[in-house]
């Protein structure tokens, strides 16, 4: 076998990437369960003084050591409940660690490749993280403990709680202007989301997380019971929002149209789900495009239910046996105008559509293993009320990689997995 050859430096880097790429995923950020399990690694290396281990060493089957570390580590940095079951979760039989390990380009050889001084540097950045919060989050903090973001949302919160009301009301609200908050940061680009609902926040971006904290603290999302809400901004600083999880819009007289707001599902109901992504996929007209943040070959099976006559254009995050997808596109895009599909490691969103007559918001990954595994919504959107997903899908479609690097970091990566043009 040929040896890797792979530098210190570049190790480094790809463990960070890594590391981004799985903060991303994570509910909490760094202090889920995942990144903490990675950085109680870095610590049981750093501790021991150890070298030249893989990643995949280190970790079940083949040694038990990490999790005492991660155990201490999920307790005084994380809210997860049980870190003992939490640990067994992600090494156990399902080995969720691990095959996120094995999709990641080489960060288990990179593991082996961190000298003794690159060991301590990931160290004492994660475990500083870990104690403290995002470093841009901590750079924007103003004297009142309010980040500067978190300041400019209060001053908008009135404006926010009527697109709130309108969204409960109708689906999704109006855009409104927020142009204000580039004042109060230097970013490359601002699109990004926040799903909120009276108990919980969710977001990956420090902006779009700010968002969510002044919500949760000022009480506004109490009178919406246990309806969830996601806000959108846009790179042109446009904010709306979407109803999540509808139940009843108005009244409890009031017949909600699915073909309007959305079908709820839940967990079990998997011929509803195939259903209705059949149904609306065979529905669709004009030019498709979409983000879906999984892709496995029985995506194409629902692919194959829009109509000849579309043309589809997708960009996805994670495509599972790429040989075997390249395959199933191959027979998917015969007697379509085009089919392409970008890889593109940093979009984390599950929805499909078209300009031309509405657009889905899945809810879930499209594929056979989660649509009805999980409780979650299938949304049929008017083009209008989608305008933000639709510009950012277009802003990632027509940028190089060069460019998007500068907008959102060295780390993320751009390619081209299938086209039918030429076949």
């Amino acid at each position: 076998m040929a040896k890797t050859n792979m530098s210190s430096e570049t190790a480094k880097s790809i463990v960070e990437g890594f590391m981004d790429w799985l903060c991303g995923r994570a509910y909490y950020g760094i202090h889920g369960e995942k990144p903490i399990a990675v950085i109680a690694a870095l610590k049981r290396l750093f501790d021991e003084k150890i070298a030249g281990k893989s990643l995949l060493e280190i970790l079940p089957p083949h040694s038990q050591d990490v999790k005492p570390i991660f155990v201490y580590l999920a307790r005084r940095y994380s809210n997860i409940q049980n870190p003992s079951s939490s640990w067994d979760v992600i090494t156990g039989p399902n080995r969720e660690l691990q095959k996120a390990i094995e999709t990641f380009p080489k960060v288990g050889i990179a593991f082996s490749k961190l000298t003794i001084e690159e060991i301590r540097i990931l160290h004492e950045k994660y475990m500083s993280s870990l104690a403290l919060g995002s470093t841009e989050e901590l750079q924007t903090r103003t004297r009142g403990g309010l980040s500067k973001y978190e300041y400019y949302w209060r001053q908008s919160l009135q404006k926010i709680e009527s697109l709130l009301d309108e969204a409960c009301k109708c689906g999704r609200s109006r855009q409104i202007d927020v142009s204000g908050l580039a004042n109060f940061g230097r970013r490359g680009h601002w699109a990004g989301s926040v799903v909120v609902s009276k108990s919980q926040s969710k977001s990956e971006m420090a902006h779009t997380r700010a968002l969510g904290n002044v919500l949760l603290r000022s009480g506004v999302l109490d009178k919406f019971g246990n309806k969830t809400f996601r806000l959108r901004v846009s790179d042109s600083l446009k904010l709306e929002v979407q109803l999540q999880e509808v139940s009843e819009v108005v009244g409890p007289r009031q017949v909600v149209d699915e073909e309007l707001v959305g079908v709820p599902i839940v967990m079990g109901q998997m011929n509803k789900a195939e259903n209705t992504v059949h149904r609306w996929f065979q529905e669709l007209s004009g030019d498709i495009i979409g983000i879906l943040d999984f892709v496995d070959k029985t995506t194409f099976g629902y692919l194959d239910s829009i109509p000849k006559c579309c043309g589809i254009r997708l960009i996805a995050s994670n495509i599972k046996e790429p040989e075997v997808c390249k395959g199933k596109a191959e027979k998917c895009s015969r007697d379509r105008p085009y089919f392409e599909i970008v890889v593109i490691n940093k979009i984390h969103e599950r929805w499909i559509g078209s300009k031309a007559c509405f657009f889905i918001d899945i809810g879930t990954d499209l594929k056979t293993d989660a649509l009805g595994r999980c409780t979650h919504t299938i949304s049929k959107i008017k083009p209008d009320n989608f305008t933000v997903s639709a510009e950012q899908f277009d802003g990632f479609w027509t940028k190089t990689e060069e460019q998007l690097k500068q907008m959102h970091g060295s780390n993320l990566t751009k390619r081209l997995f299938f086209t039918s043009y030429g076949s």
